[in-house]
């Protein structure tokens, strides 16, 4: 199982919304139980019951009340101080401004909830909805798959009527998921109120059965059009033997093909641009990391970067960047890839031009293992011997432009041991690249022999 706060990437400086419907308070409670050090708020309404179970509860009134405010380890919920019919609500603009200084003094989370769905499974949002903050950073919609498959009514879905116009279906008929998609991806469903430069996350929860993970797999790779990221899982599963927790998250991994390197044993032969069977070597690794879901797919090219852009004319999302330290060595080619990768990727995955056996399937081997796993390293081994390609997850990618010299990635593997997962890997020929003259004669006998 993931750690929900690792699924949502959860920082120092993480502002979250929670909106939508199927556990948006099992997501604040789940944080809260953590005895992490988090802010929590609401700019609606919340339920007593569940205000009730946090350890430190701030019902805050005039300004004045803030002032005697203590601070404690754990998480703090900060609401309203009126309780009316059983819920009590939100604190207000100046108090939201006190925990925005409090959170960026302590280096604190925010989670705030920020609409409501009255325990239903599903919801579309309605003209006032959702209430989320303009300094919000991180939206997660969350949605509930016990309600895919039951029929469209008040009994599972919140506005249903509303749903009804954004998804395309008749009161009464059944919900499915791509009826549930079309809500997430429409401006006026789970993409509405949302800040412009906030990352945008969903949340599938109650995934408990194999028919509701495939359906959640399913369309979790449609919503990345449009989401950062997507996290199947279910926080309070009701069927026995169903763990809770994050079972997959779903986020974009960007291939960065390294292909700068000299040419000093080839006997001044470019190695990117050696031909085999009908394509030059970059050509090959760039087709297989398209073909392996990569996106974007970035060239690091030194000297013969005009030739390398010249062979890779007509492919999309492919971007050749060229670097113009690769004498320094492999580290400055990965760091000149690495300026190139969106904000929103979850992880890379490095190609080197001069392995030509790498695959496609390995390529989504790769990405389903991490995420199953979030693993901060996920590399293939040939009979206990590591190879390459390998995965590696945002969060080492301080790590990775700190490096100098010449070393690739194996120069942050010893920092990541206990957060590393192993794909075993059967053919050999992952293992072989092509060092030297010898290696490209061999090569080209197999092209033959083929």
């Amino acid at each position: 199982m993931i750690g929900l706060d690792r699924a949502l990437r959860l920082s120092t400086t993480s502002r979250l919304a929670l909106v939508g419907a199927g556990g948006k308070s099992s997501v604040l409670l789940k944080l809260a139980s953590s005895g992490m050090r988090l802010i929590a708020t609401t700019t609606t309404h919340l339920a007593v019951e569940q205000a009730a179970t946090f350890c430190h509860w701030e019902r805050v009134g005039d300004n004045a009340e803030r002032d005697r405010w203590s601070w404690a380890e754990g998480p703090v919920l900060v609401t309203g101080k009126k309780i009316l019919d059983g819920r009590v609500g939100a604190p207000g603009e100046v108090v939201y401004d006190h925990l925005l200084r409090i959170a960026k003094n302590e280096g604190i989370p925010i989670v705030v909830e920020a609409d409501g769905a009255k325990k239903r499974m599903l919801k579309a949002p309605a003209l006032h909805e959702p209430a989320i903050p303009g300094w919000v950073n991180h939206v997660l919609v969350v949605v509930g798959a016990e309600g895919v498959g039951k029929p469209l009514s008040d009994e599972w879905v919140h506005r249903p009527e509303r749903f009804s116009a954004l998804a395309g279906i008749a009161m009464g008929e059944e919900v499915t998921w791509q009826a549930v998609g079309k809500v997430l991806l429409n401006a006026e469903g789970g993409l509405k109120n949302m800040p412009p430069n906030a990352r945008r996350s969903v949340f599938i929860n109650q995934v408990e059965t194999e028919d509701q993970k495939a359906g959640a797999a399913t369309l979790a790779r449609i919503l990345l059009a449009s989401y950062d990221s997507v996290l199947i899982g279910a926080l309070s599963p009701k069927r026995p033997g169903v763990s809770a927790g994050i079972h997959a998250v779903y986020e974009r991994t960007a291939g960065i093909v390294l292909a700068a390197g000299s040419a000093t044993r080839m006997g001044g032969k470019a190695k990117p641009l050696l031909m085999w069977r009908g394509l030059t070597l970059v050509q090959r690794a760039v087709e297989t990391a398209l073909a392996g879901g990569l996106s974007p797919v970035i060239v690091v090219a030194g000297e013969e970067v005009e030739k390398i852009r010249g062979v890779l004319i007509g492919l999309d999302d492919v971007t050749v960047v060229e670097n113009l330290h690769w004498a320094t060595g492999q580290s400055s080619s990965i760091r000149c890839g690495l300026t190139k990768v969106p904000e929103t990727t979850g992880s890379v995955i490095f190609l080197l031009a001069d392995q030509p056996y790498v695959s496609p399937v390995l390529i989504m081997q790769l990405q389903e293992l991490h995420t199953q796993t979030m693993a901060s390293i996920v590399a293939p081994r040939v009979d206990g011997r590591r190879a390459n390609p390998a995965l590696f997850d945002r969060r080492t990618f301080a790590d990775l432009n700190a490096l100098q010299g010449d070393v690739g990635g194996r120069g942050i593997f010893p920092r990541y041991m206990q957060d590393w997962v192993w794909l075993d890997w059967q053919d050999e020929r992952l293992l072989f690249d092509v060092d030297t003259l010898t290696d490209y004669e061999h090569l080209l006998e197999d092209e033959v022999e083929s």
